[in-house]
């Protein structure tokens, strides 16, 4: 599951990119989205786009998450890994149906980030090193201009690296 989860990110971000780039014929280094979890709001709304990522989405979130339900189940925390999941559930399937309240949309990925980094707390702490990344990220990209507003992906990525990392390192180490 963790290794479908990181070739379906990997595709999807990858297409995203490509799709940024060829839509709006923007250079390859200012084809990067603000967001995963808002780069639907950049997809058109006809031809089925959205459904696509909304599809997309739910199956990272169950591919990533399944693995940390069944890990902290083990512990008596399996809803701590049910939460994020059916939080970014939610994230997927919101803009499908109510695009005027972006807030809720934001709130709930946000939610399912800082959750999810508790999972990893419980299952391999030393993975949320991995913050470190960020202040050191903005510190030596800040003359980039392709960083600009890129500090939701940084962290999207940070979460997901740690969820995954932590799950890997778990069954490697049991």
């Amino acid at each position: 599951m963790i290794i479908l989860s990181i070739l379906l990110v990997a595709l999807g971000v990858g297409a995203a990119i490509g799709m940024i780039h060829w839509l709006e014929r923007k250079p390859w280094s200012q084809s990067l989205p603000d967001s995963i979890s808002a780069m639907v709001y950049l997809l058109p709304s006809q031809g089925g786009w959205r459904w696509l990522w909304s599809l997309w989405l739910v199956l990272v979130d169950v591919l990533t998450f399944a693995p940390v339900i069944e890990i902290l189940d083990r512990r008596g925390f399996g809803i701590l890994g049910f939460l994020p999941m059916a939080m970014l559930g939610f994230v997927a399937v919101w803009p499908l149906f109510d695009t005027e309240h972006r807030v809720w949309h934001y709130v709930l990925a946000i939610s399912a980030g800082f959750i999810s980094q508790i999972d990893v707390w419980l299952i391999c702490p030393w993975w949320l090193f991995g913050w470190f990344v960020l202040p050191l990220a903005a510190y030596s990209c800040r003359k980039q201009e392709w960083v600009d507003g890129k500090g939701v992906l940084i962290s999207e990525v940070i979460c997901y690296a740690a969820i995954i990392g932590s799950d890997i390192t778990y069954i490697l180490t049991t």
